[in-house]
């Protein structure tokens, strides 16, 4: 999702990404350099996406990508990109 012309995630895309992953939120919070908490309000709605901190929502972003994760433009949805050699 791109408002104003910064890419937003949804808390459901976070999570979904993770759990793809197999990563817990302690994991995620290393690999962005924020806390666990931070996480995990992220993935309630206890912070709304929106109001975080923009490097930090990139720096979620660009992790789970890292990882494999691709974002669907639905702005909810995730999947993981297919190795070499899938069919």
């Amino acid at each position: 999702m791109l408002i104003g012309g910064i890419l937003l995630l949804s808390a459901e895309q976070i999570r979904a990404g993770r759990a793809l992953l197999g990563w817990s939120a302690q994991q995620l919070a290393d690999q962005v350099g924020v806390s666990i908490h931070t996480v995990q309000r992220l993935e309630t709605g206890k912070v709304p996406v929106g109001k975080a901190k923009v490097q930090t929502i990139e720096g979620i972003k660009r992790s789970l990508a890292d990882g494999g994760v691709v974002f669907l433009d639905d702005g909810f949805g995730v999947t993981l990109a297919r190795k070499d050699g899938m069919e």
